[in-house]
Protein backbone atom coordinates (compact mmCIF):
# COMPACT_ATOMS: atom_id res chain seq x y z
CA UNK A 1 0.00 0.00 0.00
CA UNK A 2 1.63 3.30 -1.10
CA UNK A 3 -0.12 6.62 -0.80
CA UNK A 4 -0.05 8.73 -3.96
CA UNK A 5 0.45 13.06 -3.99
CA UNK A 6 -3.42 13.61 -4.80
CA UNK A 7 -4.57 11.66 -1.62
CA UNK A 8 -5.14 8.27 -3.07
CA UNK A 9 -3.36 4.95 -2.79
CA UNK A 10 -2.25 2.04 -4.90
CA UNK A 11 -2.59 -1.32 -3.57
CA UNK A 12 -0.49 -3.69 -5.21
CA UNK A 13 -0.78 -7.45 -5.43
CA UNK A 14 -1.62 -10.43 -7.56
CA UNK A 15 -4.59 -12.34 -9.12
CA UNK A 16 -5.12 -15.78 -9.21
CA UNK A 17 -5.73 -16.87 -12.04
CA UNK A 18 -6.79 -20.84 -11.16
CA UNK A 19 -7.70 -23.27 -8.64
CA UNK A 20 -5.15 -24.61 -6.39
CA UNK A 21 -3.41 -21.19 -6.59
CA UNK A 22 -0.32 -22.13 -8.19
CA UNK A 23 -0.63 -19.14 -10.98
CA UNK A 24 -0.99 -15.39 -10.61
CA UNK A 25 -1.35 -12.73 -12.64
CA UNK A 26 0.11 -9.60 -11.42
CA UNK A 27 -2.12 -6.52 -10.40
CA UNK A 28 -2.40 -2.56 -9.21
CA UNK A 29 -5.44 -0.95 -8.02
CA UNK A 30 -5.54 3.18 -7.65
CA UNK A 31 -8.13 4.45 -5.49
CA UNK A 32 -9.24 8.14 -4.06
CA UNK A 33 -8.81 9.39 -0.99
CA UNK A 34 -11.75 7.62 0.56
CA UNK A 35 -10.96 3.87 -0.90
CA UNK A 36 -13.03 4.12 -4.05
CA UNK A 37 -11.67 2.66 -7.20
CA UNK A 38 -10.10 4.84 -10.12
CA UNK A 39 -8.65 2.15 -12.25
CA UNK A 40 -7.00 -0.77 -11.91
CA UNK A 41 -4.34 -2.58 -14.30
CA UNK A 42 -3.21 -6.38 -14.68
CA UNK A 43 0.34 -6.61 -15.97
CA UNK A 44 1.71 -9.71 -18.07
CA UNK A 45 -1.02 -11.77 -19.24
CA UNK A 46 0.26 -14.97 -17.84
CA UNK A 47 3.09 -16.51 -15.82
CA UNK A 48 3.62 -13.72 -13.84
CA UNK A 49 3.58 -13.99 -9.72
CA UNK A 50 1.91 -11.61 -7.83
CA UNK A 51 3.82 -7.65 -7.05
CA UNK A 52 6.44 -8.63 -4.39
CA UNK A 53 7.22 -4.90 -3.90
CA UNK A 54 6.29 -1.72 -4.61
CA UNK A 55 7.80 2.30 -4.01
CA UNK A 56 7.25 5.55 -4.80
CA UNK A 57 9.71 7.24 -6.71
CA UNK A 58 10.17 11.56 -7.88
CA UNK A 59 7.76 12.95 -10.35
CA UNK A 60 4.99 10.85 -9.40
CA UNK A 61 6.31 7.52 -11.00
CA UNK A 62 6.57 4.35 -9.09
CA UNK A 63 8.22 1.12 -9.09
CA UNK A 64 7.34 -2.99 -8.76
CA UNK A 65 9.13 -6.42 -8.65
CA UNK A 66 7.48 -9.83 -9.74
CA UNK A 67 8.75 -12.85 -11.29
CA UNK A 68 7.98 -14.66 -14.44
CA UNK A 69 7.32 -17.87 -15.23
CA UNK A 70 7.79 -20.85 -17.61
CA UNK A 71 4.68 -22.56 -19.28
CA UNK A 72 6.12 -25.58 -16.35
CA UNK A 73 5.97 -22.83 -13.65
CA UNK A 74 9.88 -22.59 -13.14
CA UNK A 75 10.81 -18.80 -12.72
CA UNK A 76 12.10 -17.69 -15.87
CA UNK A 77 13.03 -14.14 -14.74
CA UNK A 78 12.56 -11.12 -12.41
CA UNK A 79 11.12 -8.46 -13.62
CA UNK A 80 11.17 -4.91 -12.96
CA UNK A 81 8.58 -2.61 -13.96
CA UNK A 82 8.09 1.93 -13.79
CA UNK A 83 4.96 3.53 -14.24
CA UNK A 84 3.78 6.44 -13.70
CA UNK A 85 0.55 7.74 -12.15
CA UNK A 86 -1.98 6.41 -14.21
CA UNK A 87 -0.55 2.59 -14.29
CA UNK A 88 1.19 3.23 -17.64
CA UNK A 89 5.03 1.52 -18.12
CA UNK A 90 7.26 3.93 -18.42
CA UNK A 91 9.88 0.62 -18.55
CA UNK A 92 10.03 -2.75 -17.84
CA UNK A 93 13.05 -4.63 -17.02
CA UNK A 94 13.74 -8.55 -17.15
CA UNK A 95 16.77 -9.82 -15.70
CA UNK A 96 17.10 -13.87 -16.00
CA UNK A 97 18.26 -15.33 -12.70
CA UNK A 98 18.17 -18.70 -11.37
CA UNK A 99 15.67 -18.44 -8.17
CA UNK A 100 18.39 -20.00 -6.08
CA UNK A 101 20.43 -17.04 -6.76
CA UNK A 102 18.05 -14.15 -6.59
CA UNK A 103 14.56 -14.97 -5.05
CA UNK A 104 12.77 -11.69 -4.70
CA UNK A 105 9.56 -13.05 -2.78
CA UNK A 106 9.50 -10.50 0.58
CA UNK A 107 11.90 -8.16 -1.63
CA UNK A 108 12.35 -5.08 -0.76
CA UNK A 109 12.88 -2.06 -3.15
CA UNK A 110 15.28 1.09 -2.34
CA UNK A 111 14.98 4.09 -4.38
CA UNK A 112 18.39 6.07 -3.55
CA UNK A 113 18.65 10.09 -4.07
CA UNK A 114 19.36 10.03 -7.71
CA UNK A 115 16.68 8.00 -8.54
CA UNK A 116 18.41 5.16 -8.96
CA UNK A 117 16.91 1.33 -7.76
CA UNK A 118 17.89 -1.25 -5.58
CA UNK A 119 16.50 -4.61 -5.14
CA UNK A 120 17.08 -6.84 -2.50
CA UNK A 121 16.76 -10.27 -2.54
CA UNK A 122 17.79 -14.04 -1.01
CA UNK A 123 19.90 -16.55 -2.18
CA UNK A 124 20.33 -20.14 -1.55
CA UNK A 125 22.17 -22.05 -4.06
CA UNK A 126 25.70 -23.36 -2.14
CA UNK A 127 24.68 -21.10 1.00
CA UNK A 128 22.15 -19.24 2.41
CA UNK A 129 22.14 -15.43 2.09
CA UNK A 130 21.52 -11.93 0.38
CA UNK A 131 21.25 -10.21 -3.45
CA UNK A 132 21.04 -6.88 -4.73
CA UNK A 133 20.46 -5.91 -7.94
CA UNK A 134 20.90 -2.01 -8.63
CA UNK A 135 19.68 -0.05 -11.67
CA UNK A 136 19.83 3.10 -12.78
CA UNK A 137 16.88 5.80 -13.07
CA UNK A 138 16.13 4.51 -16.79
CA UNK A 139 16.19 0.57 -15.62
CA UNK A 140 19.69 0.00 -17.05
CA UNK A 141 21.36 -2.34 -15.27
CA UNK A 142 24.74 -1.05 -13.11
CA UNK A 143 25.23 -4.67 -11.03
CA UNK A 144 24.23 -7.74 -9.46
CA UNK A 145 26.18 -8.66 -5.77
CA UNK A 146 25.44 -12.38 -4.17
CA UNK A 147 26.71 -12.00 -0.44
CA UNK A 148 28.22 -15.12 1.12
CA UNK A 149 27.94 -16.37 4.44
CA UNK A 150 30.01 -14.84 6.86
CA UNK A 151 31.94 -16.92 9.44
CA UNK A 152 28.64 -19.58 8.35
CA UNK A 153 26.20 -17.26 9.26
CA UNK A 154 23.79 -16.54 6.88
CA UNK A 155 22.61 -13.09 7.13
CA UNK A 156 18.98 -11.86 5.58
CA UNK A 157 17.69 -9.04 4.68
CA UNK A 158 14.65 -7.28 5.84
CA UNK A 159 13.37 -3.73 4.96
CA UNK A 160 14.09 -1.66 2.21
CA UNK A 161 17.60 0.12 3.51
CA UNK A 162 19.02 3.46 3.39
CA UNK A 163 21.60 5.26 1.53
CA UNK A 164 24.24 7.06 3.29
CA UNK A 165 26.52 10.01 2.77
CA UNK A 166 29.74 8.12 1.62
CA UNK A 167 27.77 6.70 -1.17
CA UNK A 168 26.82 3.37 0.41
CA UNK A 169 23.73 1.45 1.66
CA UNK A 170 23.02 0.03 5.17
CA UNK A 171 20.17 -2.59 5.44
CA UNK A 172 18.55 -4.22 8.46
CA UNK A 173 18.93 -7.74 8.64
CA UNK A 174 18.47 -11.07 10.73
CA UNK A 175 20.63 -14.32 10.75
CA UNK A 176 18.76 -17.97 12.05
CA UNK A 177 20.15 -20.97 13.61
CA UNK A 178 17.72 -23.70 12.10
CA UNK A 179 19.21 -26.25 14.48
CA UNK A 180 18.51 -24.05 18.04
CA UNK A 181 16.28 -22.12 16.33
CA UNK A 182 17.88 -18.54 17.56
CA UNK A 183 18.36 -15.44 15.42
CA UNK A 184 20.33 -12.42 15.86
CA UNK A 185 19.92 -8.97 14.08
CA UNK A 186 22.09 -7.16 12.01
CA UNK A 187 23.02 -3.90 10.19
CA UNK A 188 24.29 -4.60 6.98
CA UNK A 189 26.99 -2.30 5.34
CA UNK A 190 27.68 -2.07 1.50
CA UNK A 191 29.78 0.18 -0.35
CA UNK A 192 28.41 2.03 -3.79
CA UNK A 193 29.30 -0.72 -5.79
CA UNK A 194 27.44 -3.12 -3.64
CA UNK A 195 30.64 -4.67 -1.88
CA UNK A 196 30.36 -6.14 0.98
CA UNK A 197 32.01 -3.83 4.22
CA UNK A 198 31.12 -4.69 7.36
CA UNK A 199 28.50 -6.66 9.57
CA UNK A 200 27.04 -6.00 13.10
CA UNK A 201 25.35 -7.95 15.39
CA UNK A 202 23.59 -7.14 18.42
CA UNK A 203 24.50 -10.38 20.55
CA UNK A 204 28.73 -10.47 20.02
CA UNK A 205 28.44 -14.00 18.66
CA UNK A 206 29.35 -13.69 15.30
CA UNK A 207 30.65 -9.98 15.08
CA UNK A 208 32.59 -9.51 12.11
CA UNK A 209 34.10 -6.28 10.24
Amino acid sequence: LVQTADGGFFIAGGINLNKNGSKFQSYLVKTDSLGKVIWSKKYFESGSSAIYSFKSMPHNKYVFVADTYNKDQTRDSVFIVKIDDGGNKVWSKYYTSDTSQFDVFESEILVTKDSSIIVSGYKYDNADGFTLLKLDAKGNFKWMKAQVPILNVPIYLSGDGVETSDGGYVYAGYSSDYSSGAMQDYLVKVDAGGKLLWTKNFNNDYDTA
